[in-house]
């Protein structure tokens, strides 16, 4: 009996493991098809992100804020991307020296290792929910389907950008906010997950949706001493450890921005939508209605690049044009709500695995994780709207390329959400059910894609 029920065991391990590397494949193939059909410099901000690259290689210094394409009187380097923080452009520097600054090799090589990132990013993320939940594996195997075949993903992996090392970061984050609720001795990976948020603000500001893990992971931690004095005092601690090694890592650039630029990050773009909070209030009912449109925009563009397809008109723009006098049309509902009705449904799965006080729902541990990436949806949810409405209105044309620094996470919540709302007898023939829609409607996209860019350009 032992010997049948030990390879009866070894052989769902291996279907789960089998469900997994066919998700990862299809990420590749689609990654690399991508990086093939879109042509240089043709993905968004390419170009800006290659000058700055060749500013630091070429020239050793950072570039200036300015139009693309051009060079000031010193010979400097300006491109719009200089607002970004520099570790990225640091790391590719040795890809364009490599390739003698020859454009085409410095996007592929670029583009490579984007793909890398990615791949390390969703594998950083199954082993995070990997080390809360050693006895689910198809938790992680469908939870590796969902984010190996996020349409806008693949897209952003198969490009030169920042947004790559952003991704890697963030999934680095995860993995640490989830050793520190298992550690014995949790300050050392506490510090690392400082670290790891210090790295990210020399990549890109959207890596601060790292704050909802780390104050997840400190409070989870400090919830197991006795007495609220103590649980205060150990949470200041770990807390003061994780964003103390932050400011060290990271605050000489924003102090820098501040004594150069005189604000912390300088910006390209200024074109808000309200200059005050009081422009907010005065018109609640256009506010919301904003906000609306952008986080569905947000919502349509987890499962495809709606910047690049021109999606049907969104019901909250048809509110907004209403709201301000004008008009437009509803056009096909359906797809504009279609996103919705998986992510409410893994949604409630996760609700419910979350309320279950049995053995078949999550422990204490695993509620702070899943909880912390919450609370990183809630930040990213935020800071995106409150660019839109007060630093760049064109946010909303592009919102959703803002997305991939979470959707390795998104993916784990969504794996969750289908099995714990699946019997077991059917897990398995629900995640082939799964991938097998997944993969075929991402290489749908794909195929979309890539003849929309005019197919091979390299």
């Amino acid at each position: 009996m032992g010997d049948g029920g030990e390879t009866g065991g070894n052989r769902r391990e291996r279907f789960w493991r089998v469900i997994g590397r066919v998700a990862i494949a299809s990420y590749l193939l689609v990654a690399f098809v991508l990086a093939l059909a879109i042509p240089l410099g043709g993905a968004p901000d390419e170009p800006a992100h290659l000058a700055y690259v060749g500013s630091i290689a070429a020239h050793g210094r950072l570039p200036m804020l300015a139009e693309l394409g051009t060079v000031d009187a010193q010979g400097r380097v300006c491109t719009p991307e200089a607002q970004q923080p520099p570790l990225y452009y640091v790391l590719m520097a040795p890809v364009h020296l490599l390739a003698s600054g020859n454009p085409r090799w410095v996007f592929a090589g670029g583009r490579l290792m984007s793909i890398i990132m990615c791949l390390l990013a969703v594998l950083l993320a199954r082993r995070a929910v990997r080390t809360l939940m050693p006895d689910r594996p198809d938790v992680v195997a469908l939870g590796t389907v969902f984010a190996c075949t996020f349409n806008t993903y693949c897209y952003i992996a198969g490009t030169l950008n920042n947004e790559a090392l952003a991704i890697l970061l963030v999934a680095t984050g995860l993995y640490f906010s989830a050793r520190v609720l298992v550690a014995e001795e949790p300050l050392r990976p506490m510090a690392i997950l400082g670290v790891v948020l210090g790295l990210g603000l020399l990549t890109k500001l959207t890596t601060s949706v790292l704050i909802g893990p780390i104050v997840a992971a400190g409070l989870g931690v400090a919830m197991r001493s006795e007495g609220h004095r103590e649980r205060a005092l150990e949470a200041a601690k770990l807390l003061g450890v994780a964003f103390g090694a932050a400011l060290i890592v990271a605050g000489w650039w924003y102090v820098r921005n501040l004594m150069v630029h005189g604000h912390l990050a300088q910006r390209a773009d200024y074109r808000p939508l309200y200059y005050s909070i009081y422009d907010f209030i005065a018109l609640p009912e256009l506010s919301a209605a904003l906000m609306c449109a952008n986080a569905e925009e947000l919502l349509r563009s987890i499962w495809a690049p709606n910047w690049l397809m021109r999606p049907p008109v969104p019901p909250s723009v048809v509110w907004t044009a209403h709201m301000v006098g004008g008009r437009a049309d509803l056009d096909q509902p359906f797809l504009t709500l279609r996103p919705l009705i998986p992510l409410l449904v893994v949604g409630w799965g996760v609700v419910r695995a979350w309320r279950d006080r049995t053995e078949a729902g999550l422990s204490g541990r695993q509620r702070w994780f899943f909880g912390g990436l919450v609370a990183a949806g809630v930040v990213l949810l935020t800071g995106i709207e409150i660019q839109m409405l007060y630093v760049d209105s064109h946010i909303y044309l592009f919102a959703g390329r803002y997305l991939p620094v979470l959707l390795p996470g998104l993916g784990m919540a969504m794996g969750l959400g289908m099995m714990s709302l699946t019997p077991k007898i059917w897990r398995r023939r629900v995640a082939v059910g799964v991938l097998v829609v997944t993969v075929l409607y991402c290489l749908w996209v794909t195929q979309r894609v890539a003849v929309m860019h005019g197919g091979t350009h390299f």
